[in-house]
């Protein structure tokens, strides 16, 4: 199947017949044009591959099977993502390639190769994603030539300048026809949870090395995966200390009457209540019964008799 764009800067597909046959009878193409195309044109040609190979009946049926083992039940559009992204991982090998292939899908999941570049693994997954109306968007990472920090470029975005792309890779949206939810997925590393992006890969937890899975050493001797790290813990407000035992209505007056006019306040209120409890304390208590307790017989007495 030739993989000549519909349009594009891509005008030569030479059919290559020396070699021995590939696997299921493929045959390979060369693309003359490819070098002298821009990172944008190379997108956009990946894109077409992707929607061409997204409508193969037999990647569609690939797919369903593939969520169908997973028991992703329907209209659960992020467990698609999910199991789509899974098989991918632990089913297709990254290999890296002497020089810049690119494999259709149905080649990359043939039972005799099962391996690919990230190239080929971001057009495996795209497709896959799309044959089921997940909507897909290729995304670049790489490093900025200046200041050496990771960036990324999502197709349909505005491309940033003066970077060096070295790694491809999808990002998946849903629900289907008008999603609202985008999460990167990473197939070239075992592992890497649906949302794990290479360029924000310190906000992660480790993700430990398997076979097979490439520690990204085309960005330099420190990979991500040596610097990163567990991610911070959310942020959250603290909490109020818990009140030892209820206020009553006076002390919770007190208190607010505190915290609106401060330190000064809360002395005043202090000594104000040592002095009614030392006055309280110098009462002779036995002299005031004396003098009270006769004058409340004599006022029950006269209760009685005015009932009467």
């Amino acid at each position: 199947m030739p993989l000549r764009p519909a349009r594009g800067r891509i005008q030569r597909v030479d059919h290559l017949k020396y070699g021995p046959a590939l696997p299921g009878g493929r045959k390979i193409y060369h693309l003359p044009d490819w070098k002298t195309m821009s990172d944008r044109s190379r997108v956009a040609y990946l894109r077409r591959l992707m929607l061409r190979f997204g409508r193969d009946p037999r990647i569609r049926n690939l797919a369903i099977n593939i969520v169908r083992r997973a028991g992703v039940k329907p209209r659960d559009y992020q467990g698609q993502a999910k199991a789509l992204l899974q098989w991918v991982q632990t089913s297709i090998f990254y290999a890296n390639e002497p020089s810049e292939l690119i494999q259709a899908p149905g080649y990359t999941t043939d039972p005799k190769v099962m391996s690919g570049d990230c190239d080929d693994i971001a057009l495996l997954i795209g497709s896959l994603a799309t044959s089921i109306r997940l909507d897909v968007k290729l995304t670049l990472s790489g490093r900025n030539r200046r200041t050496g920090k990771m960036v990324r470029w999502v197709e349909g975005t505005r491309e940033p300048g003066n970077v060096k792309w070295a790694h491809v890779y999808v990002m998946i949206g849903w629900p289907p026809f008008r999603p609202t939810h985008w999460e990167a997925a990473e197939g070239t590393l075992a592992g890497a949870p649906l949302g794990w992006d290479v360029t924000r890969a310190h906000l992660y937890p480790r993700i430990a090395g398997a076979p097979g899975v490439p520690a990204f050493p085309e960005f330099g001797e420190l990979g991500i995966l040596d610097i990163a790290r567990p991610p911070p813990p959310p942020y959250s407000p603290p909490k109020p200390p818990p009140e030892p035992f209820p206020l009553s209505g006076r002390e919770k007056m007190v208190a607010q009457v505190i915290q609106e006019k401060g330190i000064d306040a809360k002395e005043k209120v202090q000594r104000r209540q040592n002095r009614i409890r030392g006055f309280i304390a110098g009462l002779d208590w036995s002299q005031i019964a004396v003098a009270t307790i006769p004058a409340l017989i004599s006022g029950v007495v006269l209760a009685r008799l005015v009932r009467k």
